[in-house]
């Protein structure tokens, strides 16, 4: 199965993750942001009972907001605050 593949950049304050590709082998980190979330709820750099949120530089070097909510992804939000989220990402 094609999964995401990624690096964490920084844990502490914030979360912060890099899309590593190769994306013609490897989903994006946006495509595949369920199982990505999972497994960083699995390996205990999400909380899993919260709402939390989280960065990540997805396959183009766009920094990316991802909000989740007990574990599970909600949304995709810009952390630059210019538009409160990014309508056009799909998580097919």
């Amino acid at each position: 199965m094609r999964k995401a593949t990624y690096s964490v950049v920084q844990e502490r304050p914030n979360l912060i993750i890099r899309d590593e590709g190769p994306w013609d082998h490897k989903l994006t980190v946006t495509n595949d942001i369920e199982s990505v979330v999972s497994h960083l709820v699995e390996h205990g750099l999400v909380p899993f009972n919260v709402s939390e949120s989280f960065l990540y530089y997805d396959s183009t070097s766009v920094f990316t907001g991802v909000v989740i909510d007990k574990g599970k992804f909600v949304k995709f939000f810009n952390p630059n605050g210019e538009d409160d989220e990014y309508p056009d990402r799909t998580t097919s």
